[in-house]
């Protein structure tokens, strides 16, 4: 709803839609001589934005203005939500949906080089034969170790970054399937 301002729709047969538009916020019964008939609008379809505006534009300038500052407003706050989603940090949550996907587990060095973890690659693959750790551990390990040492930096949009980098598409869906929208 637009702070004062609101469209408020009044029909009176299926093949017939009148608009009222009005500045108050109270919702009032139509008055014949000031409906406006908007029937020639496309109400499907990628005309039927457009349509509208050109139609609000000759009479109600101020009420298109108002509508398309409110769109802007709009995209503008899912930007930033979308944004403040990709800075957070990495969840355990998280690592676990990781630890499940079989093709990041079989190809974790590759992951580790994206990151820029090649030498910690190699220390965790010593310690795995070491400690006879199972590729998950590995992949446990790798996370761990780059949210140490990268701090803030560590976040889901810089591992999206990488996965997608590598060509691991699926986890990266999951992963913003989940955590971002």
């Amino acid at each position: 709803m637009l702070e004062c301002q609101m469209f408020y729709p009044f029909c009176c047969k299926k093949e017939c839609c009148h608009w009222k538009i009005m500045k108050t916020s109270k919702v009032v019964a139509p008055e014949p001589n000031k409906q406006k008939h908007y029937c020639l609008l496309p109400r499907r379809g990628k005309r039927a934005y457009s349509c509208f505006c050109q139609a609000l534009e000759n009479s109600y300038p101020w009420l298109l203005t108002a509508l398309k500052n409110l769109q802007i407003t709009e995209e503008e706050e899912e930007k930033k939500v979308t944004s403040d989603k990709m800075s957070q940090p990495l969840t355990n949550e998280m690592v676990d949906m990781l630890r499940q996907n079989v093709q990041l587990v079989r190809r974790w060095h590759m992951l580790a080089h994206s990151l820029g973890m090649s030498a910690q690659r190699t220390q965790i693959q010593v310690q795995a034969n070491l400690y006879m750790w199972d590729m998950e551990q590995c992949v446990l390990q790798l996370l761990e170790q780059w949210k140490s040492l990268k701090g803030n930096s560590a976040t889901l949009g810089a591992l999206l970054e990488s996965l997608r980098k590598e060509q691991f598409n699926d986890i990266a869906d999951k992963l913003e399937e989940e955590f971002i929208q």
